[in-house]
């Protein structure tokens, strides 16, 4: 993977400008605070070298100490309104950002691969413009085998990628009570994908084989609760389910 230090600030203005690098604007994410269990933590600053790789800029929202405050070119912190924070609050913070940027949320431990980088272009060759959006299955890696690929039998969903436009429609209609990182989010969200995307614009990458869980012992964050329940948001959307069948071809 390139070096996140050594990229200068690349542009992305739909249908006008020269992409100038293989990197997305923005990844948002929440990690869990380091010191609970040292083998996790280590998969975490994995998975955050990833995305400085494919991302301009990585918005955490933990508190610096959560991360033993971790500085980087491109790192931002914000406040969580509760741990683990909702996905509404973190969406809320791209109200202000310009509608043709390209967003992704993605769980703590997903290491992503440099395929990520290239979805801009893919967008701007496929004239895809502001309403698309891509999801993936991940593949199962073994930390301690670096050679060893696993196939995408795990199907989670842990990173899922649109742009503003896209993410602020998202952050009206979410329910408060859903947070990253927990079975249920991924199901709301692909399920709201397919119904208010145009079918021919949601689109499934795990071909391109970049979205990467490493395999280690499950070690489940507190679930956050709200009037309602989780149980009561799951049912906000009903769409059966399953991953859009579009395939997004990879430019070389």
């Amino acid at each position: 993977m390139p070096n996140p230090y050594s990229s200068s600030p690349g542009t992305f203005v739909t249908g006008q400008e020269k992409i100038t690098e293989n990197k997305i604007d923005c990844i948002l994410s929440s990690i869990r605070p380091f010191g609970q269990n040292p083998g996790y933590d280590e998969l975490q600053r994995k998975a955050l070298d990833s995305w400085f790789a494919v991302s301009r800029t990585v918005v955490l929202f933990n508190l610096p100490e959560d991360t033993g405050n971790i500085q980087r070119s491109g790192l931002l912190y914000v406040g969580p309104d509760k741990n683990p924070p909702s996905i509404k609050h973190m969406l809320a913070t791209l109200k202000d950002r310009q509608e043709e940027e390209i967003v992704a949320l993605v769980n703590s431990d997903i290491v992503l691969g440099p395929e990520v980088g290239k979805i801009p272009k893919v967008v701007l060759a496929n004239s895809l413009g502001r309403a698309w959006a891509c999801t993936s299955y991940r593949y199962v890696i073994d930390p301690e085998v670096p050679e060893w690929l696993g196939s995408p039998v795990d199907k989670g969903l842990d990173f899922f990628c649109s742009t503003v436009r896209i993410w602020n429609d998202v952050a009206r209609q979410i329910p408060g009570v859903l947070t990253v990182g927990r079975p249920v989010w991924d199901n709301w969200m692909n399920s709201f994908f397919h119904m208010y995307i145009n079918a021919s614009k949601y689109f499934d990458i795990t071909p391109w084989v970049c979205v990467l869980h490493p395999k280690h012992e499950e070690h489940f964050r507190l679930l956050a609760t709200d009037e309602g329940g989780v149980e009561a948001a799951c049912k906000t959307i009903i769409h059966p389910g399953g991953l859009p069948r579009l395939k997004l071809n990879l430019l070389q």
